[in-house]
């Protein structure tokens, strides 16, 4: 029982350190993580979730980060069925009383430029997103090892690769 007990207890630990969140008025930002990239990458998503518990929307409009650039991205089917990337310039709108997640598939936030040696498991990218209401919100991603818990949010092996066809890399 003991045994157990303590079992129980070291996963639950490893489970709140995983686990991170940021509050600032009335916007809750969820866990930003990006997965660990080959040394040779230029580009990485950005994973998290923004819950704005206020009554009137707020926007995303930026996220500033130490490399090149970041842009906000969603991915959109096209008439063929082809997924594409697109660069979202005027933000990404928070509904009030409502959760946006950024996940593979939908929205996602893009690091251009990345320091030589790509993003390696367990390092952390200090970013400050910056919402057109609740201002400056000082964040940490923390790169996690791909499987790492968050596989439904993929990977971003087509950006790694230079096949994202939005965009000069």
């Amino acid at each position: 029982m003991r045994l157990l007990s303590a079992a129980l207890a070291a996963s639950l630990l490893a489970s709140a350190m995983l686990a991170h969140d940021y509050t600032s008025g009335n916007i809750t930002i969820g866990h930003p993580f990006s997965y660990e990239t080959i040394s040779t990458a230029r580009t990485a998503g950005g994973f998290l979730s923004i819950t704005n518990a206020g009554d009137t929307p707020d926007r995303l409009i930026a996220v500033e980060a130490p490399v090149e650039r970041v842009e906000l991205h969603r991915t959109e089917q096209d008439a063929n069925g082809v997924n594409r990337m697109v660069e979202q310039e005027g933000g990404v709108v928070i509904p009030a009383g409502e959760t946006v997640t950024f996940e593979h598939g939908s929205w996602h936030v893009m690091f251009f430029g990345l320091p030589e040696g790509g993003f390696g498991d367990g390092d952390r990218i200090e970013a400050v997103l910056v919402f057109e209401q609740a201002g400056e919100i000082p964040v940490i991603f923390n790169v996690e090892a791909r499987g790492g818990g968050h596989d439904r949010h993929g990977d971003h092996d087509e950006h790694e690769a230079g096949m994202d066809r939005d965009h000069d890399h």
